[in-house]
């Protein structure tokens, strides 16, 4: 969500210059975040499969493209327009292969939990390393601290 918001406010505020009466400006700005939320779910569904998701981005931006010929307006948010598509479309396909790699690797991490109690036991079982008697020349060498001789 958060990589949403973060790409979402990058395009508003840097990708797209709008013109004219604070009115009209409003207006454009909320009819980008309607747009931004129709390509967002587009582009989450289109991620599913692979041939989908090529079909569905030619389309996406050939429309995106095209359609600043109708309005200035969307010829100044296609870049915005197509971040918007493109971005949940690679997000969910590395989503999607992070959530079959670990179905993998579920089995092998299980496995591992169950042995894990059994070696912090046998880890606590050992005796403890027995420090040299103070005042020896092995303990300076334990402590690792630098005495001045007198």
């Amino acid at each position: 969500m958060a990589t949403y918001a973060a790409f979402g406010s990058f395009s508003m505020l840097l990708l797209v210059e709008f013109t004219g009466p604070l009115v009209q400006r409003l207006r454009a700005h909320l009819g980008l975040a309607v747009a931004w939320a129709v390509l967002i779910c587009l582009g989450t569904l289109a991620a599913r499969q692979s041939a989908v998701a090529v079909a569905a981005t030619v389309v996406v931006a050939f429309v995106v493209l095209f359609s600043g010929v109708v309005s200035s307006v969307l010829a100044g948010a296609s870049t915005a327009l197509l971040l918007a598509f493109v971005l949940p479309v690679n997000h969910t396909r590395a989503a999607v292969a992070a959530a079959r790699a670990a179905r993998r690797r579920g089995p092998r991490l299980r496995r591992g939990a169950a042995r894990r109690p059994a070696a912090v036991a046998a880890a606590h079982r050992r005796p403890a390393e027995r420090a040299p008697p103070p005042g020896s020349a092995g303990r300076r060498r334990h402590n690792c601290a630098w005495t001045p001789r007198t």
